[in-house]
């Protein structure tokens, strides 16, 4: 959904009322804590999902945890909006305590890493329900039982320029994995500068071992920004050639990056690095992985970790810097 300027307003408006529930109120307020359940996926939940300016409102599917995808459908905080493949859901169906549209039969994977700000919940039967409407089946929330006439429904006109909408903000945030694969193929064209990337140049580049840096030149080892571009310097090749020969960093690495607890860090290393999304996303991988090679264990409750420990100290820094 692509959420309007009228639209935000209304529902910062509700947001400020002391009657407005607490999960309604994070919409204008801060994110919950890195360490909050809050941010732990499940289906049933309800999200607001946010790329490339894009700001779109999503009801969580049965999805296979953990994955860097997951199975969505829209949410609008327009009951008006509601036609016939839509279902309206009460104030007492969600935990926001507002009354929702849900359109089932717009069921689209987005990558994970777009989910921003957890919104609330459905109750179970519910979600129940609205995957049976998806799937063609009667369901007990059909917009006819809701009590509103059905001549109150949007104009067939009005309906289609909404679901393009809709449509269009849905395969913005999608775009998201796409953006990433193209940035990654245009760099993997392997190392063509000045000086070969022997064992021996990355050694002497680095100070490393022998060993270290046949696993580098193999490509079985990541290497992060800072030593890319002591390699680079020392090579005359380009930071993005010097990393192309690396390993990618674990993917159970990348897949907790993706989790919507470390957004406000991404953003903070973006603003603070001027990166743009992916790089402060490898940035940060790369960080936590200088970390996990200093210390014992692996794993994605490891990566969650590292990523804490990164996440606080940056807080820290902030606090001192204040």
């Amino acid at each position: 959904m692509n959420v309007d300027r009228n639209t935000w307003d209304r529902l910062l408006a509700l947001a400020g009322e002391a009657t407005a529930p607490e999960s309604l109120r994070r919409v204008r307020g801060n994110a919950p804590d890195i360490d909050s359940d809050d941010f732990e996926v499940r289906s049933g939940q309800i999200w607001s999902a946010e790329w490339a300016g894009e700001v779109t409102c999503v009801l969580i599917l049965p999805s296979e945890f953990p994955s860097r995808w997951v199975s969505v459908v829209p949410v609008l905080f327009e009951p008006e909006a509601r036609e016939e493949s839509g279902i309206f859901l009460g104030t007492a169906e969600t935990s926001l305590g507002v009354p929702l549209t849900v359109w089932p039969d717009m069921v689209m994977e987005l990558p994970l890493k777009t989910l921003d700000r957890p919104l609330g919940s459905a109750v179970n039967d519910v979600l129940e329900s609205i995957l049976s409407c998806g799937q063609g089946h009667q369901t007990g929330l059909a917009p006819m039982d809701t009590g509103q006439d059905p001549n109150d429904f949007i104009s067939p006109t009005a309906r289609d320029w909404l679901r393009a909408e809709v449509q269009d903000s849905l395969e913005t945030l999608k775009s998201a994995v796409q953006a990433t694969h193209e940035k990654s193929t245009e760099q993997a064209k392997g190392p063509v500068g000045e000086t070969p990337l022997s064992f021996k140049v990355v050694m002497q580049a680095l100070g490393i071992s022998q060993q270290q840096a046949m696993a580098i030149v193999r490509g079985k080892h990541p290497i992060g920004p800072d030593e890319a571009k002591l390699i680079a310097d020392h090579t005359g090749n380009s930071i993005e050639q010097v990393q192309s020969i690396a390993s990618p960093l674990p993917e159970d690495l990348m897949v907790e990056l993706d989790q919507p607890r470390w957004r406000a860090l991404i953003r903070d290393e973006v603003r603070k690095q001027h990166l743009d999304d992916d790089a402060a996303r490898l940035s940060l991988g790369y960080e936590a992985f200088g970390l996990a090679a200093r210390q014992k264990g692996n794993g994605p409750d490891v990566w969650r970790h590292r990523f804490r420990t990164i996440a606080r100290g940056r807080q820290q820094l902030g606090r001192e810097g204040d």
